[in-house]
């Protein structure tokens, strides 16, 4: 019994770490006027090692694209002075990206508030939701950001930020309890 059900964690396990893999290997390629760069813990006011890579991978995809805007998302958490989009908004202002550029969204609070918020602020910028859109976002996580996407009806094209080595067990992990959570719970 101990084994049967070992094997099937396993299995599991297995099947939704292919799931994740999947979303950055058959990952969408596209352009489009806008960026998000969603957010993740801020330390003291500075990005983390995974913001950093997040902001590093629009920084080259901005200056790579002179005419994108970003989106900058995420809110402030418990114990913090500033939010995670002002961190990530002064970061990309010392990389030399013109300020004009950014937008703020500091209201979200977790993958499906960064989409919903961002698309919502696009929204009343140029009067209609965008029908695509550029995301920054780390490796394991543009598997779940495209389908939630999809359910504002919104194509996601990803920029990958590689994640952390001294991360991986634990955002790869976390990450199959956040697809399951918003698959149940992450709706209109």
């Amino acid at each position: 019994m101990v084994r049967k059900f070992t094997a099937a964690l396993l299995l599991l396990v297995i099947l939704f770490q292919a799931m994740i893999a999947s979303g950055w290997i058959f990952a969408p390629v596209g352009e489009a006027k806008y960026i998000l760069v969603l957010g993740s813990a801020i330390e003291a006011e500075e990005p983390s090692a995974l913001l950093r890579e997040r902001i590093k991978a629009a920084q080259e995809y901005m200056k790579a694209h002179p005419h994108t805007v970003a989106v900058l998302c995420g809110g402030t958490a418990d114990g913090d002075n500033v939010s995670e989009a002002e961190v990530i908004r002064r970061k990309l202002l010392e990389a030399g990206i013109d300020e004009d550029r950014l937008l703020v969204e500091d209201r979200s609070v977790n993958t499906w508030t960064n989409l919903k918020y961002a698309f919502s602020l696009i929204e009343n910028r140029d009067g209609e939701k965008p029908e695509s859109i550029m995301v920054a976002t780390s490796n394991y996580h543009v598997f779940r950001v495209g389908f939630l996407a999809k359910r504002l009806d919104v194509q996601v094209y990803p920029v990958i930020a590689s994640t952390p080595i001294s991360a991986v067990v634990h955002d790869f992990t976390r990450e199959m309890f956040a697809i399951v959570k918003s698959f149940l719970f992450d709706r209109e």
